[in-house]
């Protein structure tokens, strides 16, 4: 992430060191990741999976979630992105297990952002059927131990499906 103005002041800013930036009136500035929840939705070895209807990763597979609001936690965003996703409602699922977190990018309107992503693990009704909604074009189940990385759109979601497929080899 590249920032040439300050938020306070809108005063011209310069890159230091790390993530650090400072503007001209000498306000710091920190190019932080930007917070995600996600969920993955299992039964058994199957893991629900998003088909995304829109870029970055068009057709590619993810988990159901997305950025974390103002004033919203990590769980508060996950069971929004539920339903804003996939139409389901945090009792219509199990207790979230946090799964891993992880560190990505993720090319916003030609900006390519970085990304602090936490995964959840939710257990999940077979007979509830999601609606795909917002950026999901279609749900698919699919064997977890069957899925090639190179299906998934980004890099934080890979490695976290790592730690999903190892999470429920242990089970």
């Amino acid at each position: 992430m590249e920032i040439a103005y300050c938020r306070r002041c809108g005063a011209p800013a310069t890159f230091q060191e790390g993530i650090q930036y400072l503007c001209s009136n000498g306000h710091p500035i920190y190019a932080n990741p930007l917070p995600t929840a996600s969920i993955f939705l299992v039964r058994g070895s199957q893991v629900l999976l998003a088909v995304r209807g829109i870029e970055p990763g068009k057709g590619k597979l993810d988990s159901i979630g997305g950025f974390v609001d103002g004033n919203e936690t990590f769980e508060e965003a996950a069971y929004r992105e539920l339903k804003e996703e996939a139409g389901l409602e945090q009792h219509q699922i199990g207790p979230l297990h946090y799964l891993t977190s992880s560190i990505g990018e993720y090319l916003f309107k030609d900006e390519p952002l970085q990304v602090l992503s936490l995964f959840y693990v939710a257990s999940f009704d077979a007979n509830t059927v999601p609606t795909p909604r917002d950026d999901v074009a279609s749900f698919t189940w699919r064997e977890a131990t069957s899925l090639s990385l190179d299906e998934f759109h980004a890099d934080d979601v890979r490695s976290s499906f790592v730690a999903l497929q190892s999470y429920l080899t242990h089970k």
